[in-house]
């Protein structure tokens, strides 16, 4: 660009010395008109030499000027020959740099079709990125709102861990002072235990004796029962015949009523019908006959009933009895059973005391481990 500029100014002052250098080149051609040769020997001088020679003055002047005129527009000449020689190899090369920017031109229209596209799908993809953007900037929210929850969380869970903290102080203090409180229990329910055990021991020989003693009550009361429903047996029966005897004598009694009226109206009728009093006489005798026969009959039902009712106290006695000796069994095996369950409840309590020593233990060893 700087050397096409200063061709440019050169170009322009050519073009301003034109009409100088046009009149030089016409003086120099007056003057060496009318000098004809310089070479030629002195001619003789007159008042027209003397005019040629003021004239020969101012051209030689105008010559010396001219020839510095032309020796400057030669050179100047030679440089602007020199600079359009310059300016072609240089417009060659523009030539050549233009084809080559052509070309490198429609390279950059393609690479710019490229780009283009690839502009496009930049695009696109930054549209994606931005909706993805959008989301991930809403699921970052999510995650700060759920962050922020799990802060809220984990302080609830400190302050929930510091006074698990400070239970677990007070727990220890009162696993210490429960441990001397079971120690103590445990030392107790060991003497209770070796006292259970001596009465257990005596409580077992004492069962077996019982089982025994058992064993016979039963074979005892299974024959009672025996004998007790064969008694039963005979009562019913007798209460059957009871119940027969009863309803003859019921029937007795009821025609004994009748008879009686029937006498009554006899009584009244008798001097009319002596013959009919003698007919009730006899029915009169039969009657007695019967009844004294029923009541003989009710009075060994009733002396038969007695024997019954004895032998059923009896009975009964002998069931209390036994019903109070199983009962006392019953108790003294509650009692046994009762020192059982008390045993195992000892035993049920050194396990829990057990895993609290272990427990205690294990706290201890946190204890140690623990800066805390």
């Amino acid at each position: 660009m700087d050397y096409t500029n200063a061709l440019g100014h050169g170009l322009a002052r050519l073009l301003l010395q034109l009409p100088l250098l046009y009149t030089i080149i016409a003086a120099t051609g007056v003057y060496c008109f009318a000098d004809g040769d310089p070479e030629e020997p002195n001619a003789p001088a007159g008042p027209e030499d003397d005019q040629t020679v003021e004239d020969t003055e101012d051209q030689d002047i105008e010559c010396v000027t001219a020839q510095t005129a032309y020796s400057i527009l030669q050179a100047e000449n030679d440089e602007l020959k020199n600079a359009l020689i310059q300016k072609e190899i240089y417009m060659a090369e523009a030539e050549e740099k233009e084809q080559k920017a052509m070309k490198y031109i429609a390279t950059l229209e393609a690479k710019k079709l490229e780009l283009s596209s690839q502009a496009k799908a930049l695009r696109e993809t930054v549209q994606e990125m931005g909706n993805l953007l959008i989301k991930e900037d809403l699921e970052n929210d999510k995650l700060l709102t759920e962050c922020e929850r799990e802060r809220e969380a984990q302080n609830v869970l400190q302050a929930e861990n510091d006074k698990l903290k400070n239970t677990l102080i007070e727990n220890r203090e009162l696993l210490q002072v429960s441990m001397a409180e079971a120690e103590k229990k445990q030392q107790n329910a060991m003497e209770s235990i070796a006292q259970l055990e001596s009465e257990n021991s005596t409580l077992a020989y004492q069962v077996k004796t019982l089982q025994a003693t058992v064993q016979e009550m039963g074979s005892l009361l299974s024959e009672a029962n025996i004998d007790n429903g064969k008694l039963l047996n005979e009562c019913d029966e007798a209460r059957e015949l009871q119940n027969l005897l009863q309803v003859e004598n019921d029937m007795l009694k009821k025609a004994l009523i009748e008879k009686e009226e029937l006498l009554k109206e006899f009584e009244l009728e008798r001097v009319a019908e002596k013959d009919e009093m003698k007919t009730l006489e006899n029915n009169e005798e039969l009657q007695k006959v019967c009844l004294m026969e029923s009541k003989g009959k009710n009075k060994k039902a009733v002396e038969f009933i007695a024997q019954l009712g004895a032998k059923k106290s009896h009975l009964t006695n002998q069931l209390q009895t036994l019903q109070e000796t199983m009962q006392d069994l019953c108790s003294l095996i509650y009692n046994a059973n009762i020192d059982d369950l008390l045993t195992k409840e000892c035993k049920r309590e050194q396990k829990p005391h057990s895993k609290l020593q272990e427990s205690f233990q294990d706290l201890q060893k946190g204890n140690e481990t623990d800066p805390e």
